[in-house]
Order: C-alpha cells, then structure tokens, then sequence
C-alpha cells in the first residue's frame, strides 16, 4: 500500500497546476442573452453557468478542467429542451462539445443524451466522436444568418432520429457567440438574431 503522499512524489506531482481556459477559449461561453426569432416571435435564451470543474486525474502535472454551460429557455413550452455546452481543458487539447436532453414537464431529465457535435477549438475542426457516428460535422467558415455575417461557424446534423428517438433536434449551426440557428424534426426553426 502507499499513501497519496507517495504517489504524488512518484510521479513528481506533489501540487499540480488546475488549468485555465485561455481567452481564446473562454469567448466560445458567453455570458450574454441570445435572442432568437422563431415565426416572427422574438425569445431569449440564457446561459446559466457552473463553477469549473477539476479532474482529480493529473495529465503532465496539471488538472484538466470543465466548463459548463446551459443555454435554456422558459418561453417556448412545447420546446422544453436543455443544451448543454462543455469546454474541456487538458494538456492536449481544448474541445467543446454541444448536447441536448430532453426535459420531462417534472423537470426530471430523460436519461438520454443527444450529442450534436465536438470541436477541437485549438485546431479549429470539428471531431469525430465514436460514440455519435450518425452525426455528420462541417466547418462552414463565415457564413450569414438573417443577413448578418458571423466568421468561425460550424454545422452539425443528426442523420438518424431513430438513434435519439426523445430527442427531436436535427441540426445546429454554432460559432463562438453561441448558437446561430437550431432545426427541429418537426421543421421549426430557431434563428439567432441580434439586438442592438
């Protein structure tokens, strides 16, 4: 047996370093309200955020790191989803993956998980992730909503609902102000507009 005192001399990690995310990452989560635009009614989103989250598994000395945020509204009842958007911070990468769940009207969360894509933020692409192959991942570049143009824009489309049967969202279309546009099966569709 060893004592964790032990262990931290062996691997010569007796204090690690808790990793940050750099001002590059940190404007991929926005504190600000995002108003979107669905049958010409105008809605806010908010992201409500959670303190960093700290892995108690070391990586070159160092303490990878969570960030959380949840984009949700209240005004749209019959859309009672939750997005969940993660900023993953190791020694070697940086990624932000993208989930929706689906909420129950008890506010009981489905126990099914819809990830609609991962990007390695500092090699600007989008990841493949073997756990959502049906998930098809595209780099648009600028692209333009509503007739405004936004620059680092990726698009992520579920390919096969029936893999996600609770969860009805078909496509995002994202950049680092958060979520540009958001397409349901039922062929409503979210746009992000901007209020000056």
């Amino acid at each position: 047996m060893s004592s964790c005192d032990t262990i931290d001399l062996i691997d010569g990690c007796k204090n690690p370093e808790k990793m940050e995310l750099t001002e590059s990452d940190e404007r991929w989560i926005t504190d600000s309200v995002q108003y979107f635009v669905n049958n010409n009614d105008t809605f806010r989103v908010r992201n409500l955020f959670v303190k960093p989250l700290y892995s108690d598994v070391k990586v070159n000395c160092k303490l990878p790191v969570l960030y959380k945020s949840s984009p949700i509204t209240d005004e749209i009842s019959d859309k009672n989803i939750v997005a969940y958007v993660n900023i993953n911070k190791s020694p070697k990468e940086t990624n932000i993956a993208y989930i929706f769940s689906k909420d129950t009207p008890d506010n009981l969360v489905v126990g099914v998980n819809q990830t609609m894509g991962i990007i390695d933020i500092e090699n600007n692409r989008p990841i493949i992730n073997a756990g959502a192959y049906f998930i098809y991942s595209e780099y648009l570049g600028n692209y333009t909503i509503r007739s405004r143009e936004y620059t680092e824009v990726y698009k992520f489309t579920d390919l096969d609902e029936s893999n996600v049967p609770e969860i009805d969202v078909s496509s995002i279309i994202v950049s680092p102000l958060g979520f540009l546009r958001i397409e349901f099966y039922d062929g409503e569709v979210w746009e992000r507009i901007i209020i000056e």
